[in-house]
């Protein structure tokens, strides 16, 4: 059975807000299971993100998280693809009480800090019976376009997921290995276990590791996919054969896997150039500007339009972090010798008329 977590004096806790003999209460708690450690302190590190304190309206906060955890809603960060014996206990099982929502967006800033909690509850499941885990099938986190999530699996991998991106993982990973199916672009900062590889799936890739940290890059529409290391070994290619055959990714490595299957590995000087999203910052060097514009749609959730065919292969250099959108589409035009109008979601660029 599912344990019954004390979620208001956690949260109390968390934001200092206990006197002593409650500290002392949620502290004996945590020494009784080492699960219960990592999930005050994932909490602690959201609350200390923060930047400031707000007001509440756990209403609207409930209605908001409903619409989190609804399936079928375009902005579900999180699905459960469960078997048919699975389904008949749906409705018992649904989601978490009203009362439990309120509670935890005292603890969360914004609406993405809240989607990082509710993705930290859904993987921290002590002492829950194996035997309930047996009819859920896969678990899909998803992003959209202007969102990012970042969670933990249950085998302590941390993993920072880009905007428009899934990723499907079983309810339980395997004795021999843990699997893991991308699509679209995520960071790993993979737990070692030496008697259990870290595996990555793509659509035509395969990442293999023990224990280590590198970013993925798989959108379908780039047709490649892309894998930086920042610590660690990583062996990467087309399958497990090619895996065995290719060289290891070692530190300040990059390979890139294109349609024909040939991989081609360099040096990487400057490893923010590939996940330096992961801190917010967007970084373009010498990029196209096709490739600048379908990053921007991504970070902002707009469509963006490039109406004189010619300037597609114009190349930007510039670094972002944490910047408007409207500064960023800005310096886009200025680089190019461009001008551009925004209708809502919809920004046109153009050329400059000369004279």
């Amino acid at each position: 059975m599912k344990e019954n977590i004390p979620w208001k004096k956690i949260s109390r806790y968390v934001t200092g807000e206990c006197n002593q003999e409650q500290s002392k209460e949620i502290e004996d708690w945590i020494r009784k299971d080492p699960a219960r450690q990592d999930l005050v302190d994932d909490l602690k590190q959201i609350w200390d993100r923060s930047d400031q304190q707000l007001d509440w309206d756990t209403d609207k906060a409930w209605k908001n998280i409903s619409v989190h955890l609804d399936d079928k809603s375009r902005k579900s960060h999180l699905r459960l693809v469960e078997s048919p014996d699975q389904e008949n206990k749906k409705k018992k099982n649904k989601s978490l009480s009203p009362r439990t929502v309120s509670v935890l967006f005292k603890i969360a800033a914004t609406a993405a800090v809240a989607a990082v909690v509710m993705l930290t509850l859904a993987y921290y499941q002590p002492n829950s019976d194996s035997g309930s885990q047996k009819g859920l099938a896969m678990q899909e986190v998803e992003t959209h376009k202007g969102q990012q999530s970042q969670f933990k699996l249950n085998d302590g991998t941390r993993v920072w997921l880009n905007a428009e991106s899934k990723l499907k993982i079983p309810g339980t990973f395997t004795s021999d290995a843990r699997e893991v199916f991308l699509e679209g672009e995520a960071f790993f900062k993979v737990a070692h276990d030496a008697s259990r590889p870290f595996i990555v799936h793509t659509n035509s890739s395969l990442t293999k590791v023990l224990g280590t940290q590198f970013n993925v890059r798989a959108y379908p529409d780039e047709h490649k996919v892309q894998v930086a290391v920042k610590k660690g070994k990583v062996a990467f290619g087309a399958d497990e054969t090619s895996i065995d055959r290719a060289p290891k990714l070692i530190h300040n490595q990059m390979a890139v896997l294109q349609g024909n299957r040939q991989t081609v590995i360099s040096d990487v000087k400057d490893l923010d150039n590939y996940i330096g999203w992961t801190q917010g910052k967007l970084i373009f060097k010498d990029t196209p500007l096709t490739e600048v514009l379908r990053r921007v749609e991504r970070w902002y959730d707009i469509d963006c339009k490039l109406m004189n065919p010619e300037l597609r292969n114009r190349t930007i250099t510039a670094s972002f972090q944490n910047e408007p959108m409207l500064e960023v589409l800005k310096i886009i035009a200025l680089s190019t010798d461009m001008k551009y109008e925004r209708k809502r979601r919809e920004v046109i660029f153009y050329k400059k008329k000369q004279g």
